[in-house]
């Protein structure tokens, strides 16, 4: 059974019977966080917040972001506590890493700046192909973005352990079949399904063309400031696997026991058999949400339609496949606004 604890400065208080709702996701930030409701009971920005199942703690972090109203009497709070990786939003750092720098050894430099981080679990990842100058930027954004690059998921576990893990499925360990599941719902979007990425280089020069069968939803990157083939390849290998992410979602209903039982958690691989959407394949879980009414889960998996603030993060923050080892320029930024203006003329 799922327990929702708050800090209130001296010990943990459950307030599990004051809760009406529970999400745990990934945020369009990328970072873990917490959504939930609470009813007559009041909590403030800056406290610490933890979410048990069983005897095991699979959330904990810091409330900030909280909103509350009033109707017939009762009070209802409404908060979202991000994982305690929120804590470097506070770091603004200046540093200077040499080619050959891997992506673990930024992410575990930058992790010492707050006591008590465990590294062990920050994997290498691919290597700097050029210096990288970061001048007063704030460390969460450097870590995210190292993370967003390189296609490696960025996680810190209960008891400040930091992940640094590949972003890839893995062997699942669980199967979603149709017995075991309330209803499931799957949308896709072919706009967002690309499987082919073209990267156009300086003066027009195709430097890489990345695909996977069949390959005929192809994307056309145009990076005038570009000129490295092996660099080229290595972004379009990375936007192909974050297409995957966002063409498609499967939104799954499971009772209590059910999951439970699955032993399913926050970026775990299942095996999903649903032959009538048309689904046998392993997928990836980001988002968890459970209703204490009604004691039921709803998992969402494989993908995420893209959101606004993803879409304008990649067509205006420039690519998101450069973010390892390049910070966005003026020219970037100007010539994605005008390419995007230009669209909308259209």
């Amino acid at each position: 059974m799922i327990r929702l604890e708050i800090h209130d400065g001296a010990s943990w208080v459950d307030v599990t019977d004051k809760l009406t709702s529970l999400r745990h996701k990934i945020t369009s930030r990328q970072l873990e966080a917490i959504d939930f409701t609470l009813i007559n009971t009041n909590v403030n920005a800056g406290q610490k917040v933890r979410v048990k199942r069983g005897a095991s703690i699979v959330f904990e972090g810091i409330i900030y972001e909280r909103r509350k109203r009033q109707e017939s009497g009762v009070l209802e709070v409404d908060a979202t506590a991000y994982s305690e990786l929120i804590a470097y939003d506070r770091h603004v750092v200046y540093r200077m890493y040499n080619t050959g720098t891997t992506a673990g050894a930024i992410i575990r430099d930058l992790a010492a700046l707050e006591s008590g981080v465990n590294v062990t679990n920050v994997d290498d990842g691919p290597a700097l192909n050029a210096p990288w100058e970061i001048q007063n930027e704030r460390a969460l954004q450097i870590m995210l973005s190292t993370a967003r690059g390189t296609n490696y998921y960025l996680r810190m576990k209960p008891g400040r352990v930091l992940f640094f893990k590949p972003k890839q499925v893995s062997a699942p360990i669980f199967t979603i079949t149709a017995d075991k599941i309330i209803e499931a719902e799957y949308s896709e979007d072919r706009w967002r399904l690309k499987n082919r990425v073209i990267y156009v280089g300086a003066n027009g020069e195709i430097l890489a063309d990345e695909s996977e069968p069949p390959g005929d939803l192809p994307v056309v990157v145009h990076d005038p400031f570009l000129t490295d083939p092996n660099e080229a390849v290595r972004r379009a290998r990375i936007r192909l696997a974050l297409n995957r992410e966002y063409g498609r979602e499967l939104r799954v209903t499971m009772h209590e026991r059910e999951f439970e039982a699955s032993g399913i958690d926050l970026f775990s691989t299942v095996a999903v058999n649903l032959p009538t959407l048309g689904l046998n394949e392993n997928m990836f879980v980001f988002e968890i949400e459970y209703d204490p009414r009604e004691r039921i889960y709803t998992l969402r998996i494989g993908g995420r339609l893209e959101l606004l603030e993803d879409f304008l993060e990649g067509e205006i923050g420039g690519d998101v496949a450069a973010r390892f080892g390049q910070t966005v320029n003026i020219p970037e930024i100007i010539g994605s606004v005008s390419l995007q203006l230009e669209e909308i003329r259209k």
